[in-house]
């Protein structure tokens, strides 16, 4: 995460912004407020009204915005190619340029945390 952008992502259901540490002591009051405003007009005229969280720059939070921003970190080319057709048209070189940009964490993508939940324990 860079320290001098602010990001707004909107899923429909929730839209979260993230602040950098630099926006926050260099332009907060300009920029925040105005990503505040665009994010609470959208959210009135949104049925239902999503979510609205703020984070701001600390390890946790970039965590949680770097998972969401990059869900297919971990998971395999078909996997990747159903879920953003657009990498189905990259070719191989062009792909592995993509995917090696990802900060590459531990925990598992959202598909292998999926797959583990829907997995019935043996009785």
């Amino acid at each position: 995460m860079q320290p001098d952008r602010l990001l707004v992502i909107d899923s429909l259901t929730q839209i979260t912004t993230w602040i950098g540490s630099q926006i926050i002591k260099d332009e907060a009051s300009r920029l925040v407020s105005h990503s505040q405003a665009l994010v609470e007009d959208i959210a009135r005229k949104r049925f239902p009204r999503p979510s609205v969280t703020v984070i701001q720059d600390e390890p946790a939070s970039n965590r949680f915005v770097e998972c969401f921003l990059m869900p297919l970190h971990k998971d395999s080319r078909a996997v990747q190619n159903s879920i953003l057709p657009e990498f189905a048209d990259l070719d191989d070189g062009t792909h592995e340029e993509v995917t090696r940009r990802f900060r590459h964490i531990t925990s598992q993508s959202f598909n292998e945390w999926l797959q583990g939940i829907s997995r019935t324990p043996k009785l």
